[in-house]
């Protein structure tokens, strides 16, 4: 698992980090917080976790210190209840990676996690596959039609 949590290592992952995908997913979310950060420092409105291969919904959970995905392990989780709601604001399904925010506090800030579709842990996989959104794009601006 990685974490970021200054504003310096949020911005180097965003440029260097090895995958390509996740590059451009943590660019859009720091191009998205841009109207903010004339005011903020980026570790004031967000801090990232990457999960790798091998991390569990757990490990997540004591990474942010606090039962962030509404269930409890080992207690039968069942996916299927119409009633169960996980506790992220969001989830969005990329081509390799689930993008998942958590807003923390009243002042909006909050912890944005990275999930590789390839990651072995079948209950938070589970969560993703259930709850993940397709992310709104915003489509070209319409030209307007030419006077005939």
């Amino acid at each position: 698992m990685e974490i970021f949590k200054t504003s310096e290592s949020i911005q180097t992952a965003a440029a260097h980090h090895p995958d390509a995908e996740l590059r451009h997913l943590l660019s859009a979310r720091i191009e998205s917080l841009s109207d903010l950060l004339d005011e903020f420092p980026l570790s004031e409105l967000m801090h990232v976790i990457v999960m790798e291969t091998g991390d569990t919904a757990q490990s997540l959970e004591i990474a942010l210190s606090l039962p962030s995905l509404n269930y409890e392990a080992g207690h039968g989780l069942d996916l299927s209840d119409p009633a169960f709601v996980p506790s992220w604001e969001i989830c969005e399904a990329h081509a390799q990676w689930y993008e998942i925010t958590f807003v923390l506090s009243s002042d909006g800030f909050g912890v944005v996690v990275y999930v590789p579709k390839t990651c072995t842990d079948a209950t938070l996989l589970a969560l993703c596959e259930r709850f993940a959104e397709t992310p709104v794009t915003t489509a070209p601006a319409m030209e307007k039609p030419h006077a005939t």
